[in-house]
C-alpha cells in the first residue's frame, strides 16, 4: 500500500516522505501499530515531547470552558 501526498508542494512533500513514516501494523489481533520519527538528536525529542504535553494542555483547557459555560 503506498499513501500519496498531493496536496503539498513539492518540498514538503519530500520532506515528509523523508521524516514521517505512516502507521504500520505490528500486531493485527491487538490492534497495535507503530510510527517510526526520525530525530536528529536529544533535543529534538525533547521540543516533540514538550509540543505534544502543550496540545494536551491545550485540549483539556478546551473542554474545561466548554463544562463551565
Amino acid at each position: 500500500m503506498t499513501n500519496q501526498i498531493t496536496h503539498l508542494p513539492p518540498a514538503l512533500r519530500e520532506m515528509a516522505a523523508k521524516h514521517f513514516v505512516l502507521l504500520e501494523s505490528q500486531n493485527i489481533k491487538k490492534k497495535r501499530d507503530t510510527i517510526q520519527l526520525n530525530l536528529s538528536g536529544y533535543s529534538d525529542v525533547m521540543f516533540l515531547i514538550a509540543d505534544i504535553v502543550k496540545v494536551c494542555l491545550l485540549a483539556l483547557e478546551g473542554v474545561q470552558t466548554e463544562n463551565c459555560s
